[in-house]
């Protein structure tokens, strides 16, 4: 619409505009809609709430009754209203009986008790018979180890290996051992008399399985308590250790410690240590029950003259009051056959022995030793001299 000014003749117009909003919904539907999702959340809750208790209560309205019959072995599932009974098969327990109980199974109700199953499902299971043991082979015991033996023997400086190694490298270890054992400078005086022996060997002969770590083991034990003793011997018999020696006073405590420690090489046997000042002081006692005198022997003979009867009576009374063994030596002089000699010498110290043990001496105290000429008092070549080197020896030793 225009309006015309009458002073200028300019015509005007004027415009007017009016808005207008879309039209919306209200309350409903969209807030009627949240109403509706929470009231579904409130009846899915009690839903599940109310079919959880109702499980709850048939499952402990059937159980007691079940319990109350006898049958608490039989475990209950329930699912709503459906119940499944599990259990063993017995002659005691039939599928009708359990079906019959958990039917008539009530449970309170706002109107009064009711039935609580709506059905009912049994699965008893047959017991299996147990699988048979089968009775398996006891196993057999490992055999026990087996050693190679050693005999190491120390007399006058001068040590003797004899007996076995398991290997080459063994039997060089057991000389440089023994080597150390008789010098510092690991200088002569060892004699070697030992063979390599297989395992196999060792096997077919005791019947036992071969230590070769044991055999080290006490073969380095042997050589190091040997080497402490005057004179003595060290034997390993089937992992068994010995030591008989005699030692220093000073050094008995310290040697009989090493001796005796065990080991995990093998076992400790007999250990017997004699203190080499007692043994020496024995050693007078018997020159002077000797009186400078020689045990007598009929000429080229063993048998013992009265005289040498007599001075074997002197000789019992003082072995009676040594420690240890006592090792008889038989010496001749150097007429006639040197091999006739040393079996008359040893024939002469056995002829001893015997009769040192009529004279209650025990025989594994006394050890009779023949050397015929080859260890002669006297070197001379007069009769004096020969008859000095015809004598019997005593020396003390261990066992």
């Amino acid at each position: 619409m225009g309006a015309v000014s009458s002073q200028t003749g300019v015509t005007t117009r004027q415009r007017f505009f009016r808005r207008a909003d879309e039209p919306t919904l209200g309350f409903f539907p969209w807030g009627f809609l949240g109403v509706l999702l929470l009231l579904a959340a409130l009846v899915y809750g009690a839903t599940l709430f109310a079919q959880r208790t109702i499980e709850a209560g048939v499952a402990a309205s059937v159980e007691h009754d079940l319990r109350e019959a006898g049958h608490d072995h039989i475990a209950v599932e329930v699912d709503g209203q459906d119940v499944t009974l599990r259990g063993p098969a017995s002659p005691t327990v039939t599928e009708g009986e359990l079906r019959r109980l958990a039917n008539a199974s009530e449970g309170p109700t706002w109107v009064g008790a009711l039935p609580v199953t709506r059905s009912v499902r049994v699965e008893l299971i047959e017991p299996t018979e147990p699988e048979p043991e089968i009775a398996l082979p006891p196993e057999p015991e490992p055999a026990p180890a087996t050693w190679a033996n050693l005999d190491a023997t120390i007399r006058d400086g001068v040590l003797t290996l004899r007996g076995e190694a398991a290997s080459l490298a063994d039997k060089a270890l057991l000389q440089r051992l023994a080597m150390a054992a008789t010098t510092e400078d690991g200088a002569a005086g060892v004699t070697t008399q030992v063979r390599t022996v297989r395992a196999e060997e060792l096997v077919a002969r005791d019947h036992l399985r071969p230590s070769r770590e044991g055999s080290r083991t006490l073969a380095e034990r042997a050589m190091r308590t040997l080497r402490m003793c005057e004179s003595g011997e060290a034997k390993i018999a089937g992992g068994v250790f010995e030591l008989h020696c005699l030692v220093p006073e000073a050094d008995l405590d310290a040697l009989r410690a090493m001796a005796t420690a065990p080991t995990t090489g093998g076992s400790v046997g007999g250990v017997t240590l004699v203190a080499k000042e007692e043994a020496e002081a024995c050693a007078r006692r018997f020159e002077t029950a000797l009186q400078g005198q020689t045990i007598e022997f009929a000429v080229n003979s063993a048998q013992l003259t009265r005289r040498g009867l007599r001075r074997i009576d002197a000789i019992a009374r003082v072995a009676e009051q040594c420690p240890g063994g006592i090792r008889v030596e038989g010496h001749t002089d150097d007429t006639g056959d040197r091999d006739a000699n040393l079996g008359l010498s040893r024939a002469r110290a056995d002829a001893v022995v015997n009769a040192l043990e009529e004279r209650g001496i025990p025989a594994e105290r006394l050890q009779a030793v023949g050397f015929g000429p080859d260890r002669p008092r006297d070197t001379g070549a007069s009769d004096e001299a020969r008859a000095r080197n015809r004598r019997i020896e005593f020396h003390v030793e261990a066992l």
